[in-house]
């Protein structure tokens, strides 16, 4: 697994890893506020062809726009990142498909306090992503359903950032990479 955008203080250990956030880190393309930032914290591993990356993923929560999460990239101008984000005091599951210029979908999820932790996974096969979470002790929630270049070498893993200030502490834990198409249903 390779960083983009190493933070300075992180720890990685068996399935879990730990960081603290850069000032103005984040990962949006142009739409609605004008920007390109490509300063978020992503730990990748390099994968081709259809997979599945499940994570849990929690963080300190003080700041809007603080966000923890996972992300598929292919380059800067073209990824999917899903996670938790803090919007007006509330934790909201926010997932970001970019092709040029980003696009963002936002869910609510009341029953998440701020100090909560949710499962995020990613499935990627053939030409799509599709994003679900579960809060914990929850069920699964399909979040979206994107466009994605098949055949193609991609990033896959953690994601982190902090737009509005430096040192939010991300925390993920169950880290899981799965080759092959995805083997999940909805329960019955």
């Amino acid at each position: 697994m390779t960083w983009v955008n190493q933070p300075r203080n992180w720890h990685r250990d068996g399935t879990g890893l730990a960081l603290r956030t850069e000032a103005n880190s984040d990962f949006w393309c142009t739409t609605a506020l004008g920007y390109d930032h490509d300063s978020g914290h992503a730990f990748l591993a390099r994968e081709q062809g259809d997979l599945v990356f499940e994570a849990t993923v929690e963080g300190d929560f003080l700041v809007s726009h603080d966000e923890v999460g996972v992300m598929v990239r292919l380059n800067h101008r073209l990824w999917v990142k899903a996670g938790l984000q803090l919007i007006d005091e509330a934790l909201w599951a926010v997932v970001v498909s970019t092709r040029d210029t980003s696009d963002m979908s936002s869910t609510p999820l009341p029953s998440v306090p701020l100090d909560g932790s949710v499962r995020f996974r990613l499935e990627r096969e053939g030409n799509a992503v599709r994003v679900r979470c579960r809060p914990q002790g929850g069920q699964w929630h399909e979040l979206r359903l994107a466009p994605f270049p098949a055949g193609v070498p991609v990033g896959i893993g953690p994601m982190a950032c902090s737009p509005d200030r430096a040192g939010f502490s991300a925390r993920f834990s169950d880290c899981d990479l799965q080759m092959g198409p995805p083997a999940w249903s909805w329960p019955d």
